[in-house]
Protein backbone atom coordinates (compact mmCIF):
# COMPACT_ATOMS: atom_id res chain seq x y z
CA UNK A 1 0.00 0.00 0.00
CA UNK A 2 1.08 3.19 -1.00
CA UNK A 3 1.75 6.28 1.59
CA UNK A 4 -1.14 8.39 -0.18
CA UNK A 5 -3.33 5.07 0.12
CA UNK A 6 -2.91 4.37 3.54
CA UNK A 7 -3.58 7.67 4.15
CA UNK A 8 -6.67 7.74 2.29
CA UNK A 9 -7.57 4.89 3.92
CA UNK A 10 -6.57 5.28 7.54
CA UNK A 11 -8.68 8.69 7.24
CA UNK A 12 -11.72 6.91 5.46
CA UNK A 13 -11.06 4.11 8.38
CA UNK A 14 -11.40 6.96 11.04
CA UNK A 15 -14.96 8.11 9.83
CA UNK A 16 -16.59 4.88 8.87
CA UNK A 17 -15.11 3.01 12.06
CA UNK A 18 -17.71 5.30 14.09
CA UNK A 19 -20.36 3.86 12.86
CA UNK A 20 -19.05 -0.10 12.76
CA UNK A 21 -18.70 -2.66 15.49
CA UNK A 22 -15.40 -5.37 14.99
CA UNK A 23 -18.35 -7.84 15.04
CA UNK A 24 -20.20 -5.80 11.85
CA UNK A 25 -16.42 -5.14 10.27
CA UNK A 26 -15.72 -9.28 10.50
CA UNK A 27 -19.40 -9.81 9.34
CA UNK A 28 -19.01 -7.44 6.09
CA UNK A 29 -15.45 -8.73 5.12
CA UNK A 30 -16.76 -12.83 5.77
CA UNK A 31 -18.99 -11.91 3.29
CA UNK A 32 -16.56 -9.91 0.82
CA UNK A 33 -13.91 -12.14 1.35
CA UNK A 34 -15.39 -15.72 2.00
CA UNK A 35 -13.68 -16.06 5.14
CA UNK A 36 -13.43 -19.48 6.65
CA UNK A 37 -14.77 -19.37 10.42
CA UNK A 38 -11.00 -20.12 11.63
CA UNK A 39 -9.83 -16.79 9.64
CA UNK A 40 -13.00 -15.26 11.74
CA UNK A 41 -11.52 -16.10 14.83
CA UNK A 42 -8.36 -14.97 14.09
CA UNK A 43 -9.44 -11.88 12.68
CA UNK A 44 -11.97 -10.87 15.61
CA UNK A 45 -9.44 -10.05 18.16
CA UNK A 46 -7.42 -7.94 15.79
CA UNK A 47 -10.74 -5.73 14.68
CA UNK A 48 -11.45 -5.62 18.41
CA UNK A 49 -7.80 -4.19 19.21
CA UNK A 50 -8.32 -1.80 16.34
CA UNK A 51 -11.75 -1.10 17.61
CA UNK A 52 -10.30 -0.10 21.21
CA UNK A 53 -7.56 1.70 20.18
CA UNK A 54 -9.57 4.06 17.54
CA UNK A 55 -12.10 4.77 20.32
CA UNK A 56 -9.21 5.60 22.77
CA UNK A 57 -7.83 7.74 20.51
CA UNK A 58 -10.98 9.70 19.54
CA UNK A 59 -11.57 10.09 23.39
CA UNK A 60 -7.91 11.62 24.06
CA UNK A 61 -8.37 15.36 24.13
CA UNK A 62 -4.75 15.74 23.81
CA UNK A 63 -4.04 14.91 20.11
CA UNK A 64 -4.27 17.40 17.53
CA UNK A 65 -6.33 16.11 14.59
CA UNK A 66 -3.10 16.08 12.57
CA UNK A 67 -2.12 13.32 15.07
CA UNK A 68 -5.23 11.62 15.46
CA UNK A 69 -4.92 11.13 11.92
CA UNK A 70 -1.41 9.89 12.00
CA UNK A 71 -2.35 7.80 15.06
CA UNK A 72 -5.50 6.47 12.50
CA UNK A 73 -3.32 5.49 9.58
CA UNK A 74 -0.33 3.77 11.95
CA UNK A 75 -3.46 1.93 13.65
CA UNK A 76 -4.98 1.17 9.87
CA UNK A 77 -1.78 -0.20 8.48
CA UNK A 78 -1.02 -2.23 11.62
CA UNK A 79 -4.60 -3.70 10.94
CA UNK A 80 -4.14 -4.50 7.74
CA UNK A 81 -0.83 -6.22 8.11
CA UNK A 82 -1.90 -8.63 10.57
CA UNK A 83 -5.51 -8.93 8.79
CA UNK A 84 -3.74 -9.79 5.22
CA UNK A 85 -1.38 -12.03 7.07
CA UNK A 86 -4.45 -14.33 7.87
CA UNK A 87 -5.57 -14.16 4.05
CA UNK A 88 -4.70 -16.53 0.98
CA UNK A 89 -3.51 -14.58 -1.52
CA UNK A 90 -6.96 -14.50 -3.62
CA UNK A 91 -8.79 -13.10 -0.25
CA UNK A 92 -5.75 -10.02 -0.02
CA UNK A 93 -6.33 -9.21 -4.11
CA UNK A 94 -10.01 -8.85 -3.24
CA UNK A 95 -9.40 -6.75 -0.24
CA UNK A 96 -6.61 -4.46 -1.64
CA UNK A 97 -9.62 -4.16 -4.85
CA UNK A 98 -12.24 -3.41 -2.57
CA UNK A 99 -10.35 -1.03 -0.34
CA UNK A 100 -9.20 0.84 -3.43
CA UNK A 101 -12.75 1.17 -4.21
CA UNK A 102 -13.83 2.44 -0.56
CA UNK A 103 -11.07 4.80 -1.23
CA UNK A 104 -11.91 6.13 -4.14
CA UNK A 105 -15.54 6.33 -2.87
CA UNK A 106 -14.33 8.57 -0.05
CA UNK A 107 -12.24 11.13 -1.75
CA UNK A 108 -14.97 11.43 -4.29
CA UNK A 109 -17.77 12.18 -1.45
CA UNK A 110 -15.05 14.37 -0.14
CA UNK A 111 -14.37 16.05 -3.20
CA UNK A 112 -17.84 16.99 -3.25
CA UNK A 113 -18.17 18.06 -0.17
CA UNK A 114 -14.86 20.47 -0.02
CA UNK A 115 -16.37 21.90 -3.24
CA UNK A 116 -19.88 23.05 -1.72
CA UNK A 117 -21.79 19.67 -3.54
CA UNK A 118 -24.69 17.86 -2.08
CA UNK A 119 -23.29 13.91 -1.79
CA UNK A 120 -25.02 12.28 -4.95
CA UNK A 121 -25.39 15.53 -6.98
CA UNK A 122 -24.64 15.42 -10.93
CA UNK A 123 -21.23 15.70 -10.13
CA UNK A 124 -21.43 19.65 -11.59
CA UNK A 125 -21.58 22.64 -9.52
CA UNK A 126 -24.88 24.36 -9.47
CA UNK A 127 -24.25 27.56 -12.22
CA UNK A 128 -22.97 30.72 -10.42
CA UNK A 129 -25.85 33.79 -10.15
CA UNK A 130 -25.07 36.14 -13.55
CA UNK A 131 -24.50 40.10 -12.90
Amino acid sequence: MSASQSNSAGTMAMHHHRRRSAKHQLKQLTKELNLTPEQQQQMLPILQDQHKKMKAMKEDTSLSPQQRREQARTTMQDTHQKLEAIMTDSQKQQFEQTMQQRREHWQNHHHRMNNGMEPGSAGTPPPQPQS
